[in-house]
């Protein structure tokens, strides 16, 4: 094992979500179901829900398979 710490797991595998592309797609639509308020100089507003997200961001939590002991 070298001595790499990983905190990002994919639940569902990188190689695994590309067979749902099409051969001219990198990027899936991702719908965020509640997107995050962002404050901003003041300004409230909500990020976007419809999202454009490759395999990196889509399927994944940090930490996943960490076990606290």
């Amino acid at each position: 094992m070298s001595g790499e710490a990983f905190s990002k797991n994919h639940y569902v595998p990188q190689w695994y979500q590309k067979n749902f592309l099409l051969n001219a797609q990198n990027r899936f639509h991702y719908l965020d179901l509640n997107p995050e308020w962002i404050e901003n100089n003041g300004h409230r507003y909500r990020r976007k829900g419809l999202l454009r997200w490759g395999t990196q961001k889509c399927f994944s939590e940090d930490d996943l398979y960490t076990i606290a002991l």
